[in-house]
């Protein structure tokens, strides 16, 4: 009797063994960025975009005081994450694009009423940059789905009233269209600026892509910046810190002349920026510069 209760115990165990993994629907998991730590999933986060986890992980460091950083973990039946999604809250002011004329109104009202036109909102994407969807290709669309079916009861327990899905570009639009059946609506976006430099050398792409008129008016510039003194010069550096307190005013110059304002990028952002990947290449600043001072500050990322 022993061995047949034994025999019996075996048995029952080794069916055990050869169960599946208990199957749940997909669902989203909202996070934080030091759970990120524990998601083996982040490192290889957005591996094949321009602008991988790192530099949401940069853009969260430096740019914080306006913005709550959050992330969707996507995870699959067996409760597998299989993409991380971020996402960022912010309070958005409804009437920032209203005529300067009625300002003093506005300004009125909201000191008794201080809420007015203003909406909490949840991102979808990067708060310096386009959007991305994470993950595989072939599991895009289902990654979409999701957020489309549940992100509406993460956006009102996170108190927020307005959902975007910030500048993804044109070609995840067969994907995202399941968004629209969800009450969605596509509105045109800024996209990002591209220029083609397919180019032998500069004197190629002046003869090519610009009109006589504008050549003759760079033509004189260059004969004015020769004969500049002190000479102006060009050095491409992978470490903004040295120069940051001559090269972000600039910056901030360009940034007051916008009548339009989202993300103000800080000191910390440019100089970190710079030591990503080890100063590898993240950054090029292209810094103009007199003997007495620097004139002009370019930078590129990725």
């Amino acid at each position: 009797m022993p061995e047949a209760k034994t025999a019996r115990l075996t048995s029952q165990i080794g069916d055990l063994t050869r169960r599946e993994p208990t199957q749940c629907p997909p669902h989203l998991q909202v996070i934080v960025r030091k759970d990120l730590e524990h998601c083996p999933r982040w490192q290889f986060a957005f591996a094949s975009e321009r602008k991988d986890h790192r530099y949401y992980e940069l853009v969260e460091d430096t740019l914080h005081p306006e913005f709550d950083y959050r992330y969707f973990l996507i995870k699959d039946a067996v409760d597998q994450v299989c993409a991380v999604q971020p996402f960022f809250l912010m309070d958005l002011d409804l009437l920032a694009g209203a005529s300067p004329r009625f300002g003093v109104l506005i300004d009125a009202i909201r000191r008794m009423w201080p809420g007015l036109m203003r909406a909490r909102a949840l991102m979808v994407g990067c708060v310096a940059g386009e959007g991305h969807l994470d993950g595989d290709e072939a599991c895009h669309r289902g990654c979409a789905e999701l957020l489309a079916s549940t992100i509406a009861i993460h956006a009102r327990r996170l108190g927020a009233r307005l959902i975007v899905l910030k500048e993804f570009p044109a070609r995840y639009r067969p994907i995202l269209d399941c968004l629209i059946a969800h009450g969605f609506t596509r509105i045109p976006s800024l996209p990002m600026t591209r220029l083609c430099i397919d180019y032998a050398n500069f004197d190629d792409y002046m003869n090519h892509a610009l009109n006589s008129a504008t050549r003759k008016k760079l033509r004189k510039k260059f004969e004015a910046t020769a004969r500049a003194s002190p000479s102006v010069e060009m050095n491409v550096v992978n470490d903004a810190t040295p120069v940051i307190a001559q090269i972000h005013p600039l910056y901030f110059q360009v940034y007051q002349r916008s009548k339009r304002h989202f993300e103000k990028l800080t000191e910390q952002y440019f100089c970190d920026l710079g030591a990503a990947d080890g100063g590898q290449g993240p950054l090029l600043p292209l810094a103009s510069e007199r003997a007495d001072r620097r004139v002009c500050r370019m930078h590129g990322t990725w």
